[in-house]
């Protein structure tokens, strides 16, 4: 589990609100790309989208919003009983 940023409801309500159309999931050989329109600017960024996927385990390597490719900087792993966090 990442480090906490957004419980599920925000996300659902975040991924709900935000102005663009989720389009589909393009599948490659080492890597799974979620593609999405943004549809005004500014539509909301992608914080919502990266959190619904890294929610389910999943890592993000990068990103294009549309300004250029972003390489992401994964957040460190929470562990909750320990208080601790594991780079």
């Amino acid at each position: 589990m990442v480090t906490p940023q957004w419980d599920l409801g925000s996300i659902y309500e975040a991924l709900w609100n935000g102005e663009y159309e989720l389009v589909s999931i393009n599948l490659g050989r080492e890597s799974h790309y979620l593609v999405f329109n943004p549809e005004a600017y500014p539509y909301g960024g992608v914080g919502a989208l990266i959190a619904f996927v890294e929610c389910f385990g999943h890592t993000v390597i990068g990103y294009d919003d549309g300004t250029g490719y972003v390489a992401h900087q994964p957040r460190p792993v929470w562990l909750p009983r320990s208080g601790r966090r594991k780079a």
